[in-house]
């Protein structure tokens, strides 16, 4: 796959089916994590932040350092991903363990209240794991944020921000992010099998 393209607006046919983009899909991403060698992994995430790819940052705040990141070959029949990426954590004395998903500009040019940002998570964990996404839309009246709980369907989570009464004519969108926090993390091994965003226009009423 090549690693520029997956980097960048995504709005031809390959490209959509290769995501698995929902209809009316005119940008969608997979970051690198899950489709480039990164060399900085496997790590220790001792410190936060610790950072994974150009678009993807792992924050905690538990002081042990009991956090292991590794990056291994795609494992998973249902997705076209190249590689996984695995969180194992030992004791967790903090209260947060999140990733941080930056969204290119490309995600929020022309981004109007018609849209919906989509995330969809492929992850082995825990089936009492709560894991829940924030979506962060920074303009220049402040910072506003949507929170939503990944849905459990087997290993396929996905969520959804309609963003209907939060992008405005006086509202400009001009940076925005996803954090992905789990829940109870402890003594967890959490395998990331595939993360992909989208951006789609409301189905018309």
């Amino acid at each position: 796959m090549n690693a520029d393209a997956v980097e960048q607006i995504s709005t031809t046919l390959a490209d959509q089916i290769s995501l698995n983009a929902p209809n009316k899909t005119d940008w969608c991403k997979r970051p690198k994590a899950w489709s480039v060698t990164q060399s900085t992994l496997p790590a220790s995430a001792s410190g936060s932040p610790q950072k994974i790819c150009s678009s993807v940052i792992l924050f905690h705040d538990c002081p042990l350092g009991n956090i292991q990141i590794e990056q291994t070959k795609s494992s998973h029949q249902d997705t076209t991903a190249n590689f996984d990426l695995s969180i194992k954590v030992g004791k967790f004395e903090g209260s947060y363990l999140s990733l941080v998903v930056t969204l290119p500009n490309d995600a929020i040019i022309d981004l109007s209240h018609n849209h919906i940002l989509q995330s969809n998570l492929l992850v082995d964990c825990e089936p009492s794991m709560d894991i829940y996404a924030r979506l962060n839309l920074k303009s220049k009246s402040g910072t506003q944020q949507i929170i939503r709980t990944f849905e459990p369907t087997d290993i396929s989570r996905v969520v959804n921000f309609d963003l209907q009464g939060h992008v405005t004519r006086d509202r400009i969108i001009d940076k925005s992010w996803i954090d992905v926090s789990f829940d109870n993390p402890e003594n967890q091994s959490i395998i990331l099998h595939d993360l992909t965003c989208f951006r789609r226009r409301r189905a018309a009423i």
